[in-house]
């Protein structure tokens, strides 16, 4: 009996903390693009909306400068939020050297990647849009 009951305490030790494992990801958020450095990049296409213009970047330190903007950025739960603020939308559409393409829609406090919306940390993803927004001439 006593061995039954060392099991069960055990059993449900386990079960709180993969919850707890489960609610700290959560609150924490993730790092999708945490690995990524400007020589994975083949190319980048930035939309501006408003208004309606789009540009290609191309220089490197331009790249540099998004990569590690990009890997600062923090999600946390996926959102319907960001299809109901008016502002400026910022999209970046990068390609990848293998070929991949993720398509990154910064609207903070919201993230858009690859259709997806997410709640986002404000200030990195407050940069991404300044960085967008610089280029419009």
């Amino acid at each position: 009996m006593r061995r039954k009951t060392i099991l069960l305490i055990l059993l449900a030790l386990l079960a709180i903390s993969l919850c707890l494992l489960a609610v700290s990801g959560s609150l924490l958020g993730r790092r999708p693009f945490s690995r990524l450095t400007a020589d994975k990049i083949r190319g980048v296409h930035l939309t501006l909306q408003p208004p309606e213009w789009s540009t290609e970047l191309t220089e490197p330190a331009d790249l540099e400068t998004l990569a590690a903007l990009l890997q600062k950025l923090r999600v946390y739960r996926e959102s319907n939020g960001g299809q109901h603020y008016a502002g400026q939308l910022v999209t970046y559409t990068l390609t990848l050297q293998d070929g991949t393409v993720h398509t990154i829609g910064a609207f903070t406090p919201f993230l858009f990647i690859d259709e997806v919306c997410y709640e986002a940390e404000y200030a990195p993803c407050e940069k991404i849009v300044s960085f967008g927004s610089s280029f419009l001439p």
